[in-house]
C-alpha cells in the first residue's frame, strides 16, 4: 500500500493520527493538534470533516447566557478559561453579533477609586493580570499603571524624609516599614 495519499505532498493518515483526531478534535483548536499531528490546520479540518467529526463550535444556551454576563467584564485569557471549547476568535465574534463591546469597559478613565485600588492590589503584592482581572481592566492599562506605581514609590517625599530621619536610630526595621509602607527594606536601607 502506498503511504502517500494521492497528493503526493502529503502522507496518507495513521491509524494512529485517525484515533488521535476522534478523541481531540473539538476538544482542542485544530492548531494545537496541527502540533500534535505534524500536519497543518486545514489539513485537519478537511479529514475530520470527511470523517464526520463535528467541532464543538455550536453555542448551548447556558455558554450564550454566560457570555452575555460575563463578556465585558473579563480578560481574554479568562474568556479563554470559560469557554474551553471555543477560540478567542469564536468568543468574539459570537459577542460582537449579540451587541456586546469589551472596549467601553476595558479602556475606560481610571478614576480615583480605581487608582486607589490598583495601589492597595499593587502594595499586596498582586501581579498585573491579577489586577486586571480583579479591576475587570486589560492587563496592558493595568501595566502601565503598575509600572508608574513602581517609579513613584522610588521617589522619596518629604514627608517619608522626615518620618525616615525621625525614627531611623530608635526604630527597627519592621517597624519602619510600617511607618513606611511604600518603601522595602532595601531602600530604606540604602537612604
Amino acid at each position: 500500500m502506498n503511504k502517500y495519499s494521492k497528493n503526493a505532498k502529503t502522507p496518507r493518515w495513521s491509524n494512529q493520527e485517525l484515533n488521535i483526531l476522534r478523541q481531540k478534535y473539538g476538544l482542542i483548536t485544530t492548531k494545537e493538534l496541527s502540533k500534535i499531528l505534524h500536519r497543518s490546520t486545514n489539513s485537519i479540518t478537511i479529514k475530520a470533516n470527511s470523517i464526520g467529526l463535528k467541532s464543538y463550535n455550536s453555542w448551548t444556551e447556558q455558554e450564550l447566557l454566560t457570555l452575555k454576563n460575563k463578556y465585558e467584564h473579563l480578560s481574554t485569557d479568562d474568556l479563554i478559561k470559560l469557554f474551553p471549547h471555543h477560540s478567542i476568535g469564536s468568543i468574539n465574534k459570537k459577542a460582537k453579533n449579540m451587541g456586546l463591546n469589551r472596549k467601553n469597559i476595558l479602556n475606560r478613565v481610571w478614576s480615583n477609586e480605581d487608582n486607589d485600588r490598583l495601589e492597595l492590589l499593587f502594595s499586596q503584592g498582586k501581579n498585573d493580570k491579577e489586577i486586571a482581572t480583579i479591576l475587570g481592566r486589560s492587563k496592558g492599562s493595568v501595566a502601565s499603571k503598575t509600572c508608574k506605581l513602581r517609579n513613584n514609590l522610588r521617589k522619596w517625599n518629604k514627608e517619608e524624609i522626615a518620618t525616615l530621619k525621625k525614627y531611623f536610630s530608635s526604630s527597627c526595621m519592621s517597624d519602619l516599614l510600617k511607618l513606611l509602607p511604600r518603601k522595602s527594606k532595601n531602600q530604606i536601607q540604602k537612604k
